[in-house]
């Protein structure tokens, strides 16, 4: 099996995704189910390059990693996140779209 040659600066997308995260009461023992508040939606936003489908996206997700070892397509901290879980995605690099772009906005993330 030949090796897939590593994608050149210009299809690499880097995106800004903002996304509402689950998120556990404080207390850290017993709680009265009476006593718990409703905090809306935790969002989080995180920065990353968006991985393609092939190269270690995960379908339903918006997929990005922190750093990537270019010579053995090795990722660092990667985080898939679900889409019914995006608020939305911002393109951060200039350029073209890349196909993972195209296939989130397909999906629905905005």
């Amino acid at each position: 099996m030949g090796r897939r040659p590593a994608p050149r600066d210009e299809q690499v997308t880097v995106v800004l995704v903002m996304w509402a995260d689950a998120y556990a009461d404080e207390g850290g023992s017993w709680v009265n189910l009476r006593d718990v508040a409703d905090y809306g939606e935790y969002l989080v936003t995180s920065a990353g390059i968006l991985l393609s489908p092939g190269l270690g996206a995960q379908t339903g997700h918006v997929s990005i990693v922190q750093s990537w070892g270019r010579r053995d397509d090795c990722g660092d901290h990667i985080i898939h996140i679900p889409i019914g879980m995006v608020r939305s995605v911002r393109v951060m690099s200039p350029g073209k779209e890349t196909e993972a772009v195209k296939l989130l906005r397909d999906a629905g993330a905005d």
